[in-house]
């Protein structure tokens, strides 16, 4: 029962990394078959659109806004939990009633578990510390992408347009591992009810990781859509009286 035991654990651990390890294939051969391309291409787009011109700056604050108060709501989710999760692990009493409930409710795999609750919480909370860390990450790069924006000197955009796709590139990557990492934390949080629990999650959340990251990728994606850190220049005001009575 325990070589069972572990290695339903083991095949829970390896199905999300197998996983991922697929999307990483995909991701450097073929990202157009990934969500990440589709977000590539409209990144550059947005970049070419907004970038230096002055009627669209408040746009683009309002849209990186956005995204770090998405990050920020992530960040301090995490705290709060591992406020909670700190709580408890300080607790010996509910330690120890933690440890009495997963003994009963584990319906396949009853006995002495395999690995114990105490480390079970601390693999939790080292997950949500680093989710939180990410999420930091992902505020801090996209703070330093509003520098890019207001660049509105023409000898300087196309520099602009590359050191800012560079950075919100870089706080896309940050913030989809903290997402990861926050995925992750559903099965192991049901890993405290018992091992099959674990597995079951494992399943389901590598079937939903597939649709977003797979099938949003459909037919109304245009997979040939060009896109370049070419900045058009913006219009000029004619000054040469053509337009003078």
């Amino acid at each position: 029962m325990e070589a069972l035991h572990g290695l339903t654990i083991a095949g829970s651990f390896l199905m999300f990394a197998g996983y991922h390890g697929v999307l990483y294939y995909y991701v450097h051969k073929d990202p157009e078959r990934t969500v990440f391309g589709a977000s590539r291409r409209v990144r550059l787009l947005w970049i070419t659109k907004m970038l230096g011109l002055e009627k669209n700056i408040i746009n683009s604050i309002q849209t990186l806004r956005n995204s770090i108060m998405a990050a920020s709501l992530a960040a301090n989710s995490s705290l709060v939990l591992l406020a909670f999760l700190g709580a408890v692990l300080l607790d010996s009493q509910k330690m120890t009633l933690l440890d009495q409930v997963v003994y009963d409710v584990d319906p396949v795999f009853s006995g002495v578990p395999l690995v114990p609750v105490t480390a079970k919480l601390m693999l939790l909370v080292l997950t949500n510390i680093l989710g939180f860390l990410l999420a930091m990450q992902s505020v801090r790069l996209h703070m330093q992408a509003g520098f890019f924006v207001g660049i509105t000197n023409d000898d300087r955009r196309q520099w602009a347009a590359e050191k800012l796709n560079s950075v919100l590139l870089s706080a896309s990557q940050f913030w989809t591992l903290s997402l990861r990492c926050y995925y992750l934390m559903i099965p192991l949080a049901l890993w405290l009810f018992g091992t099959l629990q674990l597995f079951i999650a494992s399943i389901l959340l590598v079937f939903c990781l597939y649709y977003v990251d797979f099938s949003l990728v459909g037919p109304g994606v245009d997979q040939n859509l060009g896109v370049s850190l070419d900045i058009e220049e913006p219009a000029r005001p004619r000054t040469d009286g053509a337009l003078a009575n």
